[in-house]
C-alpha cells in the first residue's frame, strides 16, 4: 500500500520556519547570568553554535516549502541540521 497525504497549507511551512528561526534567535541573547562559576565562553560559544544550526533548519524547513525551488539536496538540509543539533546537545555542557 502507497501512503499518500494531503499537500501542507502552504503558509504552515512559512510559519513553522519563522517559529524555528525566532528560537534560534532567542538562544543568541538567552544568558546564564544567575550561574556564577560556569565557563561563559564556552556556554556562548555552544549557543552562538545551536543557533546557528537552528536557522540553518529553519532555512532548510522554508527551502521545502517552496514547491517552486527545485533544488534536489533541499531535502537533506533539514535531517542533516537536525543530527547537527543532536550531536551539539550530545556534548553540551552547562
Amino acid at each position: 500500500l502507497v501512503a499518500r497525504r494531503e499537500k501542507p497549507n502552504p503558509s504552515a511551512g512559512f510559519v513553522m520556519a519563522a517559529v524555528l528561526a525566532l528560537g534560534g534567535i532567542a538562544l543568541l541573547y538567552h544568558e546564564h547570568e544567575h550561574s556564577p562559576g560556569m565557563d561563559m565562553a564556552l556556554i556562548v560559544k555552544q549557543h552562538t553554535m545551536m543557533a546557528m544550526t537552528a536557522l540553518f533548519i529553519a532555512a532548510g524547513w522554508l527551502a521545502e516549502s517552496l514547491e517552486r525551488l527545485f533544488w534536489k539536496p533541499k531535502h537533506y538540509l533539514v535531517p542533516i541540521g537536525l543530527i547537527l543539533i543532536g550531536l551539539e546537545l550530545a556534548v553540551y555542557t552547562e
